[in-house]
């Protein structure tokens, strides 16, 4: 079962739903991709334009464990991109 919040982030990318993605976020939020930080919803939305949604991007989600405040999610990652 995933957590509330990231069963709306799977759904949202899965839907290529930018608005529905971005409405995750709050304005200050910050996002670790494998390193990166990216700083504020502004950023945000820039960053899962060109990362996640040009890419098309779709998540298969894979195992789930911890608490909902505190959950590990792995998934299989698919997408146009090398």
């Amino acid at each position: 079962q995933l957590p509330s919040a990231a069963a709306a982030y799977v759904r949202t990318v899965n839907e290529h739903d930018p608005a529905g993605f971005i409405a995750l976020f709050a304005e200050d939020a910050v996002v670790d991709d494998a390193g990166r930080e990216i700083r504020g919803r502004e950023a945000i939305r820039a960053w899962a334009a060109h990362d996640i949604f040009a890419a098309n991007v779709t998540l298969e989600v894979r195992d789930v464990s911890g608490t909902d405040g505190d959950a590990t999610i792995t998934t299989k990652v698919d997408g146009t991109f090398d």
